[in-house]
């Protein structure tokens, strides 16, 4: 079985990383797609930390440079906003980074 705590999230994340995996749990996730999700995390805070960001700078358009950036790294799934969307919820809901502006239709 899975156990959460394998996975090292630092920087900015590190405060949040158990009560994220715990949330997972709770909402039902399956052990594999958590631990996915874990290191989907782990690698965003990586990336915070070598960009010398704040929770608070994770806004729309760096959650898509760090989409980016994991292309170009060559990982080859979790690519896209969808895959992050538990983790802000979660982090969202604890108001640590910014809610997103509703978009606008322009027509």
């Amino acid at each position: 079985m899975f156990d959460p705590a394998s996975v090292t999230i630092r920087g900015p994340l590190r405060a949040h990383a158990e009560g994220f995996s715990a949330d997972l749990l709770a909402q039902g996730y399956a052990a594999g797609t958590a631990k996915h999700l874990l290191f989907l995390t782990a690698h965003l805070a990586r990336w915070l930390e070598a960009e010398g960001l704040t929770l608070r700078d994770l806004t729309e358009e760096r959650v898509d440079a760090f989409f980016r950036h994991r292309r170009q790294s060559g990982y080859p799934g979790y690519l896209t906003r969808r895959a992050l969307q538990p983790l802000l919820r979660y982090l969202r809901g604890r108001g640590v980074v910014p809610t997103p502006l509703p978009r606008v239709d322009g027509s």
